[in-house]
């Protein structure tokens, strides 16, 4: 392998490490929507998750409460009161968008 390469394979693998970087050093619990469920939030995934691995999600309502069920079966630190706690936060801050409708044009 040349050297030039090698430098350049290097420099841009430094770039992405730097990027990676920043972009975790966003995904911090000061980052996070404030509100009901944001401590229950952190406690019951954090705990298990990085941030950005719920954040960058976005659900239905009913599939947030499927994965928060889903994750206390699996032991997730939660009461029945903080799970639901936690899925309304999920729901109020990660929803999923409505797909808008296809407008139709009139004939």
């Amino acid at each position: 392998m040349s050297r030039l390469r090698l430098v350049a394979g290097w420099g841009a693998s430094a770039a992405i490490l730097l990027w990676a970087g920043a972009a975790a050093a966003q995904n911090t619990a000061d980052n996070l929507p404030p509100g009901p469920g944001h401590d229950e939030f952190l406690q019951g995934c954090n705990s298990c998750h990085d941030l950005s691995t719920v954040t960058s999600r976005r659900y239905t309502p009913d599939a947030w409460k499927a994965m928060v069920d889903n994750m206390v079966g699996r032991g997730a630190p939660l009461n029945p009161d903080q799970a639901a706690a936690v899925t309304d936060y999920l729901v109020r801050n990660f929803t999923a968008a409505p797909e808008a409708p296809i407008p139709i044009a009139p004939h």
